[in-house]
């Protein structure tokens, strides 16, 4: 299946927004497992390289985002 540039810059931009959302949810959960408030069963440190991962993919999904748009409005 071939989508257009704006279709994938669209859904691009929509895996972003998840991923960062992912990224904040794990830091928030690493910092209240390091204050004691919440018992998980994953390490600080696994939690806090997570987010990092979320976020990282976040942000290179909305440079490939941007790609795509800069793509489709080229005459």
């Amino acid at each position: 299946m071939r989508l257009g540039p704006n279709i994938s810059a669209s859904l691009l931009y929509g895996v972003s927004w998840i991923l960062l959302c992912a990224a904040v949810l794990m830091a928030v959960l690493a910092g209240l497992t390091s204050l004691g408030f919440v018992n998980l069963p994953i390490s600080v440190r696994t939690d806090l390289i997570g987010a990092a991962v979320c976020a990282l993919l976040a942000l290179v999904s909305r440079f490939a985002a941007r790609r795509f748009e800069r793509v489709a409005y080229l005459p």
